[in-house]
């Protein structure tokens, strides 16, 4: 009898906490093998967001776009989400202003210019901006988004898992996959298609340099001159596959050069954990990594 109510807990609980960071339809990581076999680090590799490769369709589950309709309800893409709950994505604070009503996010999506059959857009109910989000200097620049209906989890649509610590993961030495629709050159169009890249993990000074001002606790520095972010892919994530296969968002794109060439500056998500928690009604939750 108690072992039966045992499981019965267990089931109800992964009912309303479906699994996360686990995709049905698995990515191809042996893109750039050339450019891995003369890396000095060895490892398979990407190009880059500014010189990307398309990924597999729907291989990456919980990166989401949001896009803001007009007048004609034309939803023009804005930025990169990330699905993390049932009715909850995250993405920067500087990507979303005005009407909510006119807000999407779009969950399952592929191609942006069009709503395929498996795309899931969901209206946005609101949104919560970090109460120590920064509009000049872009720090502690996260937004979470609640949508007025859940996500329904598929083949297609599925949350990402959170870290509660990662700086062992962060270390200047190791990668960092990113995911987008953002442009391939400054000045360049929309990719129709997401884009996928694995890019460096730089030590804070890189970022320092570069962009003359202090890289904070709570931020991550990224990707270089040919390996880098560009316009469009604010609120990306940056993502690193723990050992068991399942996939950690470790950061969320704050702040991009208007060249595509300087490194990105990511908000640190295990920073933001206890804020993501009781910002979401426990919800969602930080986990360690398998």
């Amino acid at each position: 009898m108690h072992s039966l109510v045992l499981l019965t807990i267990i089931a109800s609980a992964a009912a309303l906490n479906p699994p996360c960071g686990v995709g049905v339809i698995k990515p191809d990581l042996t893109v750039g093998l050339a450019y891995a076999r003369s890396h000095p680090k060895g490892v398979v590799a990407g190009e880059a967001i500014t010189n990307g490769v398309q990924s597999v369709e729907h291989a990456w589950p919980w990166t989401a776009g949001v896009c803001q309709n007009d007048w004609f309800g034309v939803c023009h893409f804005k930025c990169v989400a990330t699905i993390i709950g049932e009715r909850w994505a995250l993405t920067t604070a500087s990507c979303i202003s005005g009407d909510l009503k006119d807000w999407r996010v779009r969950g399952g999506m592929y191609h942006e210019n069009k709503q395929e059959s498996g795309e899931q857009r969901l209206s946005v109910k609101m949104v919560y901006q970090h109460p120590s989000y920064a509009s000049s200097s872009k720090v502690d620049n996260v937004l979470l988004i609640e949508t007025k209906t859940d996500f329904k989890f598929d083949d297609y649509v599925q949350p990402i898992c959170l870290p509660e610590e990662d700086d062992d993961v962060l270390s200047s030495n190791l990668f960092g996959w990113v995911t987008g629709w953002g442009a391939q050159k400054k000045g360049g169009s929309i990719d129709k298609s997401m884009e996928q890249a694995l890019i460096d993990m730089d030590d804070d000074e890189v970022c320092e340099r570069s962009w003359a001002r202090t890289i904070y606790e709570s931020e991550k520095c990224a990707g270089e001159g040919d390996k880098t972010l560009c316009q469009y892919d604010e609120g990306a994530p940056l993502m690193v596959q723990s050992p068991n296969g399942t996939w950690f968002q470790h950061g969320s794109a704050a702040m991009i050069d208007g060249e595509c060439r300087l490194p990105a500056i990511f908000s640190k998500i295990s920073y933001f954990c206890n804020w993501i928690f009781t910002t979401t009604n426990e919800d969602v939750q930080c986990i360690k990594r398998m």
